[in-house]
């Protein structure tokens, strides 16, 4: 029952990534290849790296563009509040994100809609 609220969610929020190319697509891209090898029948977690208020990092992996993260999670907010993304934590100069099986489905429909979800 909680996936079918997933998934419903997945199809019914909306969120506009713009700008797409040069600005969301390099976080998403990264984000698409983190979570493409790994089991996401179970929780998973991808840490952003902060620098004078910009992403500089997923996990091992430079980002190209320097998003605020401020802006960046206030955009994920309603994916976070449906539970697509199942959690977050905000440490000091990093925030971590956790994944479940969901967020991939969510994560290809954003790259394939070029930021419109």
């Amino acid at each position: 029952m909680y996936s079918n609220f997933i998934y419903e969610a997945i199809n019914q929020i909306h969120i506009n990534f713009d700008p797409w190319k040069g600005y969301y697509e390099p976080i998403f891209t990264l984000l698409n290849k983190t979570l493409k090898n790994k089991d996401l029948r179970y929780t998973i977690s991808c840490r952003f790296y902060v620098e004078n208020g910009k992403i500089t990092r997923i996990d091992r992996e430079e980002v190209s563009s320097k998003i605020e993260a401020r802006e960046f999670l206030i955009k994920i907010s309603p994916v976070v509040s449906a539970g697509i993304i199942n959690d977050l934590y905000i440490g000091g100069s990093f925030f971590d994100l956790y994944f479940h099986f969901a967020t991939k489905e969510w994560i290809d429909k954003v790259i394939a809609n070029e930021g419109k979800t």
